[in-house]
């Protein structure tokens, strides 16, 4: 997708048609970024805690609740932790920073 805009970092928050319908652009994901091993690795995080349970009478398993907090936390730290450096690098033009090596 870097070529269809042209890498440019003010693409974040324009709208573009997509099947006549206007969406606007939140962020741009690898090209290698599959939602479905995320959703696996909660799945198996659950049933995981639910194996638990049977093995440690004693210790109850953990809440879905819990489990999609933190997930929703995780997802945050790593979504500020790349934003910050890509907006920093995209404040530095490219030949400055070529230059500075």
């Amino acid at each position: 997708m870097r070529w269809h805009f042209g890498a440019d970092p003010g693409v974040i928050g324009r709208t573009l048609r997509i099947n006549g319908r206007p969406h606007r652009i939140v962020g741009i994901l690898p090209a290698g970024f599959r939602f479905l091993s995320s959703l696996l690795g909660w799945a198996g995080g659950w049933a995981e805690s639910r194996a638990m349970q049977r093995v440690l009478r004693d210790i109850p398993a953990i809440p879905a609740a819990i489990l999609a907090v933190t997930a929703i936390v995780l997802s945050a730290v790593a979504l500020v932790a790349c934003f910050v450096p890509a907006a920093r690098a995209a404040r530095l033009s490219p030949t400055e920073a070529l230059a500075g090596e």
